[in-house]
C-alpha cells in the first residue's frame, strides 16, 4: 500500500501552558468550519514518523485529531518543568481538521489545519484505545506533542453521531469540569448564512507564495470568507457559560463589576452591524447581522471583523479572541451587465443623429434610450439590486 492509500491520522496535542496556547483553545473551539489555523511545533515535539510524514508530505487533506491534555494537579500559570509524569492526565478530544499544507522552516514546522466537525465525547472506548497506543510508545504529551496513529476505524468512531456542530456543547462541558478552562466563557461561529436565500457561505482557501531560484515555493494557506458589494448576512453564535454552581457564584460576582460581552467590530469600516456588543449569559443563541457597504470601487477589497471576549483581567484569555477575513467584490452579473448598459448609453445618445439618418423622432427616441441606457447601467453598478 503506498502513502496515499495509507490509512492513518495525525495526533496534534494542546497542554496551554502559556497564555498564546491557551488562546488556540477557545480558537479552535470557536471559528467557522472550513476555516483554516495555523499549529506551529519544534521538530523535538514530533515524534520521528511524523518528521518523516512532514518532511515528504503530499498535496493531499490527511485527517488530523486535536487533542487537549491536562495533568490532574495542574493548576493555571503552573510551568511545563513542574509536570509530574506519575500523575493521570485527562484528554479532551476538541475537533476534527484537515491538513491542508506544512510548512518547514528551520527545525521548525508550521500546520495549516482546516477546521472540520467535532468529536463525540461519549463514546470512550476508542478514544482510550487511540490515546493508550500513543502512551504506550512515549508520544504523548508531556514526551511529543505531534505523532501519527493507524487506529483509523476508532477515529471513524469518533465521527458517529456528529456533524458540524453537534457535540460541541459536550466538549465545552468537559473543559467547564476541573480544568484550568473551568472559569471561562465558550463561544462558537455558525456561518455565515447569506440573508438573500440564507444559504451558507463557505471560506474559500489560498495559497500564499514565495519564489525561491525562479520558483513558486506555497508557504502557507489562508481561508477568508467571499461576499458581494451590498450583501447583507448574519453568523449564529452560540454561548455556554460554566454550570458549577460555586464557579456561576463568582461569575456573579465578576459580573457586578463588568459584564463579560463579545466586542464586535471592522476597524476598515467596510462592513457594518447594529450590534457591536453581545452580553454572556448562562446560554444563548444569538444572530448577528451584516451589511456590506456600498463601495464604487471596482477592484476587490479587504476587510477584517474581529470577535473579542472582554474585560481581560490577566493575561490569561477568558474567551475566543478571533478574527475573520473577508474579501468584497462585484457579482460577475452586476459587473458585465451594468458596464455593458454603461458603454452603450453614451453610443446611443452621442451617435443618435447618425443612426436615424437624419429622422428627428428615431433620433430622440435612441438619445432617449442611449440616456436611460446610461442611468441603468450606474444603477446596476452602484445600487442594491438583492
Amino acid at each position: 500500500m503506498n502513502n496515499l492509500e495509507e490509512k492513518y491520522f495525525w495526533m496534534l496535542f494542546d497542554t496551554c501552558n502559556k497564555p498564546l496556547y491557551y488562546q488556540d483553545i477557545h480558537n479552535i473551539l470557536s471559528l467557522p468550519y472550513d476555516f483554516i489555523v495555523r499549529y506551529n511545533y519544534s521538530s523535538i515535539n514530533l515524534s520521528r514518523n511524523a518528521i518523516k510524514r512532514a518532511d515528504s508530505y503530499p498535496n493531499i487533506l490527511k485527517d488530523v485529531l486535536l487533542v487537549y491534555g491536562q495533568n490532574e494537579s495542574f493548576k493555571k500559570g503552573d510551568d511545563k518543568d513542574k509536570y509530574d509524569s506519575s500523575q493521570k492526565i485527562n484528554w479532551i478530544f476538541t475537533r476534527f481538521a484537515k491538513i491542508a499544507h506544512i510548512y518547514k522552516n528551520g527545525s521548525d514546522y508550521y500546520f495549516d489545519l482546516i477546521l472540520k466537525e467535532y468529536p463525540n465525547t461519549n463514546d470512550i472506548i476508542p478514544k482510550e484505545k487511540i490515546i493508550g497506543e500513543l502512551s504506550g510508545k512515549k508520544q504523548t504529551p508531556y514526551n511529543l506533542w505531534v505523532a501519527i496513529s493507524y487506529l483509523y476505524d476508532d477515529f471513524k468512531c469518533l465521527l458517529k453521531n456528529g456533524n458540524k456542530y453537534n457535540n460541541w456543547s459536550s466538549i465545552v462541558d468537559c473543559f467547564h469540569n476541573n480544568t484550568q478552562f473551568k472559569n471561562d466563557s465558550f463561544w462558537q461561529i455558525r456561518g455565515p448564512f447569506n440573508l438573500k436565500n440564507y444559504e451558507l457561505i463557505t471560506p474559500r482557501h489560498e495559497d500564499i507564495c514565495i519564489k525561491e531560484e525562479n520558483k513558486k515555493r506555497v508557504i502557507s494557506k489562508i481561508s477568508y470568507f467571499f461576499v458581494n458589494n451590498f450583501q447583507k448576512f448574519c453568523f449564529e453564535i452560540v454561548n455556554r457559560e460554566p454550570r458549577n454552581n460555586e464557579v456561576n457564584k463568582n461569575l456573579i460576582n465578576l459580573s457586578k463589576r463588568k459584564l463579560r460581552k463579545i466586542l464586535i467590530k471592522d476597524e476598515s469600516n467596510k462592513i457594518t452591524t447594529q450590534q457591536s456588543s453581545i452580553p454572556l449569559r448562562s446560554y444563548f443563541s444569538n444572530n448577528i447581522r451584516f451589511s456590506v457597504n456600498p463601495s464604487r470601487i471596482i477592484a476587490q477589497q479587504e476587510s477584517i471583523i474581529s470577535f473579542k471576549t472582554v474585560p481581560q483581567q490577566t493575561k490569561w484569555p477568558i474567551g475566543p479572541n478571533i478574527k475573520i477575513v473577508f474579501r468584497i467584490g462585484w457579482p460577475w452579473y452586476q459587473l458585465i451587465f451594468g458596464t455593458f448598459f454603461l458603454v452603450l448609453g453614451p453610443l446611443l445618445s452621442f451617435n443618435a443623429n447618425n443612426i436615424a439618418n437624419g429622422n428627428s423622432l428615431i433620433s430622440n427616441i435612441f438619445f432617449i434610450g442611449g440616456t436611460l441606457s446610461l442611468f441603468l447601467g450606474a444603477y446596476i453598478l452602484f445600487k442594491k439590486l438583492n
